[in-house]
């Protein structure tokens, strides 16, 4: 998951940037199998990087 993550975050440097459906689709893809607790902790790095990802684009 962090490797994912990075490499949005890379691709999004580059200028390369996914829809919003192509991310939930990704993620989906990476939950598949997972126990509710491994897909929770998905969701929280998830908005942890929202998050980031937010206050660097306010910067």
């Amino acid at each position: 998951m962090p490797i994912m993550m990075a490499l949005i975050t890379s691709a999004n440097k580059q200028g390369i940037h996914f829809t919003p459906d192509e991310i939930t689709l990704i993620l989906d893809i990476i939950k598949e199998g997972k126990t509710p607790e491994e897909k929770a902790q998905i969701d929280s790095t998830i908005q942890m990087v929202k998050t980031i990802l937010s206050k660097n684009s306010h910067s």
